[in-house]
């Protein structure tokens, strides 16, 4: 509750496997869906679902980059911190969008990636009003503030949502390699053969 502005959900994100491991706060207020329809369910679904279409690129862009700038230096301390900010439009519980923010609050670093993270989604409509996707990240160190801040265009060029598509399994190695996996491990994760795992990638 210390980290809500308002309605809020609150998710640990495995990386790995690409689920949403636990599921907390106001679901059905948030998102018109109980926790129990949430747990276990992708990232990707997640989104799908409740982010508005044109946000969607900038939000996985955003989580990526995060994601990236958290390895430069995974750990907090009580000499720094690092606070990451999603801010982009998602449907409520009548279908309306309105304005949240993805707060990434912590996470856990394993073999060289962020295996988990605890995210946070919040309805700021109150405080702020729709507009586009937007991403800030404060990190302290020793007492030293610096914000990264990234302001989305309005309007998202054509060129931009040329995405291409990719098999069910395809996607799950490419997510399994964006966690830092290796193509061994990913074969003992998926349970396949490793040349299989380097034709798909």
């Amino acid at each position: 509750e210390k980290f809500a502005l308002g309605l809020y959900q609150w998710c640990i994100v495995d990386f790995a496997t690409q689920q949403l491991l636990y599921v907390g706060g106001m679901s059905e207020e948030m998102t018109g869906k109980p926790l129990s329809y949430w747990a276990g369910a992708s990232p990707e679904k997640y989104v799908t679902e409740l982010a508005i279409a044109e946000d969607i690129p900038y939000w996985t862009a955003y989580v990526q980059f995060i994601y990236q700038y958290i390895l430069q230096n995974p750990y907090q301390s009580e000499h720094r911190s690092i606070h990451a900010h999603v801010y982009v439009r998602m449907k409520n519980k009548h279908g309306d969008f309105r304005s949240v923010v993805m707060q990434f609050i912590d996470w856990i670093v394993e073999d060289g990636g962020v295996r988990y993270c605890l995210c946070q989604t919040t309805d700021i409509s109150h405080i702020k009003s729709n507009g586009p996707p937007q991403m800030a990240i404060l990190e302290v160190n020793k007492g030293v503030n610096q914000v990264l801040v990234s302001h989305a265009p309005a309007v998202l060029p054509d060129r931009a949502i040329n995405i291409p598509s990719f098999t069910t399994r395809e996607k799950q190695v490419i997510r399994l390699l964006a966690a830092g996996n290796s193509s061994k491990m990913i074969a003992s994760i998926l349970g396949i053969a490793r040349n299989t795992v380097e034709n798909h990638r």
